[in-house]
C-alpha cells in the first residue's frame, strides 16, 4: 500500500512540474500582433532598428497597432520553412506575426522588443 501510495505522489508531482513549465518554443507563445508593416526605422548602419505594424486584434493576437524593436537576438522565420529568414522580409507593405519578449509599454500603440518576426502571406 505504501509503495502505491508512493507511486502516486512521485507521478503527480512530475506531472505538476511538466504543467507548470513556461513555453519556450516560439510556437507555442501568444502572438503578440498580426499585421502590416507600414513603417521601419533604420539605424546609422541601415539595419533595421524597428517596425510599425497595424493589424486586427483577434482571438490570437493581443494587440492591433505596435512599435517594435528589433534587437541581434530578434529570430526571423519564414511562412512555409519555418526556417530562418533576414531582415530582408522586412520592407513596408510585408505581413507579418510579431511575438514580444520582455515586458510590454502599455501605450497607444504599444511598444515592445520581438523575440521572433514571422514573414506571412
Amino acid at each position: 500500500m505504501k509503495k502505491l501510495l508512493f507511486l502516486f505522489l512521485a507521478v503527480s508531482l512530475v506531472l505538476g512540474t511538466l504543467g507548470c513549465s513556461k513555453a519556450t518554443n516560439v510556437s507555442e507563445k501568444k502572438i503578440g500582433i498580426r499585421g502590416e508593416i507600414k513603417k521601419v526605422v533604420l539605424d546609422s548602419n541601415y539595419k533595421v532598428e524597428s517596425i510599425y505594424v497595424e493589424g486586427k486584434k483577434e482571438a490570437d493576437t493581443e494587440y492591433d497597432k505596435a512599435n517594435i524593436k528589433i534587437t541581434e537576438d530578434t529570430i526571423f522565420l519564414q511562412h512555409e520553412s519555418m526556417g530562418h529568414s533576414s531582415e530582408d522580409m522586412m520592407g513596408k507593405g510585408s505581413m507579418v506575426e510579431v511575438i514580444f519578449t520582455g515586458e510590454v509599454q502599455e501605450s497607444n500603440p504599444v511598444q515592445a522588443t520581438a523575440e521572433s518576426i514571422k514573414a506571412i502571406d
